[in-house]
């Protein structure tokens, strides 16, 4: 009899490839796993409430971290006509912005300048700067104009997308000697003709050049000159994640769904083992779409997932930069907004929810083992296994299933795209479970979990096989 093992799954999610193409080391279903230990399967982590909530059942419209030189540190939140701050405790509130307005926010000079943009309007709020706690709309800002987003490139301040000039943007004087005086030169505006009545989406900092987003473009900046680089672009600012090599992002130009990386040259399509997931983004949520790096991984919310009959709610998809693989998040919250904050020692990524709160993103060394409490389902489904014979009916004997944190994962397993078979809870490292006499031409392995519990480590399994013709 053969024993047939199964212990690495560092592929991580493929649905591009038949059954044939694909290694059987990837899955078809990653959802609320990770792959940091390498070859192993485990739970994600979860995240917790951070402070009060913010604005019970309003939008986080905006999220930054304020890092001043004096030390102090603020996370500043955005939520219908009021922006708040809180320093790890409780949220302090300071009227003045727009309701219905996304923000965003760049530091500089040690202040910070605030953007407000309602899509739904097409209205700009009065662009602000934001010293220590006082919130204005006059200081460093005489001859700004209202804009979509600020970013700092190149010791300036950039203001994208111009209220009167939606395709334009203006960048700022190079500060005084003093290093807290700004001024707005109107010989410093530049537009960005290329795909004209394409207005400026978003923008990053990527070595060394400022890039600059169209629905269907991207463009570069360099003090000097603006070329286009590429005819593809992003519908939502949020989803561009720099990592510091390169710029991540989702698109959706030349009929094409997916998440692409750049570092110059061309824009490199990065999600094709996952294209059917894309694919299955609903069309409602392109703008809205949030990217934020955590650890080494990237991850979108892009809210309603559809594939076949199946429809996955509030979901991330997740990118670890050093495998390349993807997986699949469902969280408990639909996240409009991230930014990173430095608590007790600790960065993490923070999200603001459509319900008003800001939640911390657990990071390892963490014990927080649901969402704000809820359970985490994961589940992670193997590829459609062969078992080195293609033509063959294969029978089924037993099997061992191994685990480091078994938390009563349970597994289960199907022959032949048939109904799933339940063989059990994983209890402890080793877990012997018969097959009953299952045969197929090819066979399918789940695990799933769903609790608060701390992760479960999945690390594989060994099958007894045989063709089933050696029983005739």
């Amino acid at each position: 009899m053969a024993t047939l093992r199964f212990h690495e799954f560092s592929g991580g999610l493929q649905s591009a490839t038949t059954r044939f193409l694909r290694p059987a080391n990837e899955l078809t279903r990653a959802i609320n796993v990770d792959f940091n230990k390498p070859g192993g399967i485990r739970k994600r982590l979860g995240y917790s409430k951070f402070s009060d909530t913010v604005n019970s059942g309003q939008n986080i419209t905006g999220l930054h971290s304020y890092y001043r030189l004096n030390g102090d540190s603020y996370l500043l939140v955005s939520s219908q006509a009021n922006l708040y701050r809180s320093t790890g405790g409780v949220w302090t509130a300071m009227a003045g912005l727009a309701s219905g307005a996304n923000y965003e926010f760049a530091t500089f000079i040690d202040e910070v300048f605030v953007c407000g943009y309602n899509s739904s309007t097409r209205a700009f709020d009065t662009i602000k700067n934001l010293d220590a706690t006082a919130l204005t709309t006059t200081n460093n800002l005489t001859s700004a104009p209202n804009a979509k987003i600020p970013i700092v490139f190149r010791q300036r301040l950039y203001l994208i997308s111009l209220a009167d000039r939606r395709s334009a943007f203006q960048y700022s004087a190079t500060p005084t000697s003093s290093g807290t005086v700004i001024t707005w030169p109107t010989t410093n505006i530049e537009e960005v003709r290329t795909d004209d009545g394409d207005e400026l989406i978003g923008a990053g900092e990527v070595a060394n050049r400022l890039v600059l987003f169209k629905q269907n473009s991207m463009h570069e900046w360099n003090e000097a000159s603006i070329i286009q680089v590429a005819s593809v672009g992003t519908p939502s600012h949020r989803s561009i994640v720099n990592s510091g090599q390169y710029l991540f992002f989702f698109s959706r130009s030349q009929a094409i769904k997916g998440f692409y990386a750049y570092g110059g040259g061309q824009p490199k399509l990065i999600s094709g083992k996952i294209q059917e997931w894309c694919d299955g983004i609903a069309d409602s949520g392109l703008s809205s779409i949030a990217g934020w790096k955590q650890g080494n991984d990237i991850v979108w919310y892009v809210g309603t997932i559809t594939i076949g009959a199946e429809t996955f709610s509030n979901s991330c998809i997740v990118y670890h930069l050093i495998s390349n693989t993807w997986r699949i998040y469902q969280l408990d919250d639909a996240v409009l907004c991230t930014a990173p904050f430095i608590s007790s020692n600790t960065q993490r990524p923070y999200v603001g929810t459509s319900d008003g709160d800001v939640h911390q993103m657990a990071v390892p060394g963490d014990t927080t083992y649901g969402d704000n409490g809820a359970a985490i389902a994961a589940l992670f489904r193997t590829t459609e296994l062969d078992l080195g014979s293609q033509e063959e009916v294969k029978r089924l004997s037993r099997s061992m299933f191994f685990a480091e944190e078994a938390q009563g994962l349970q597994v289960a397993m199907r022959a032949d795209g048939g109904n799933w078979k339940s063989l059990g809870q994983l209890t402890k490292t080793v877990n012997e479970f018969s097959f009953l006499g299952s045969k197929g031409y090819y066979m399918e392995f789940e695990g799933k979990e769903s609790s608060v519990n701390a992760p479960f480590t999945f690390l594989g399994f060994s099958i007894s096989a045989e063709l089933d013709s050696t029983f005739k």
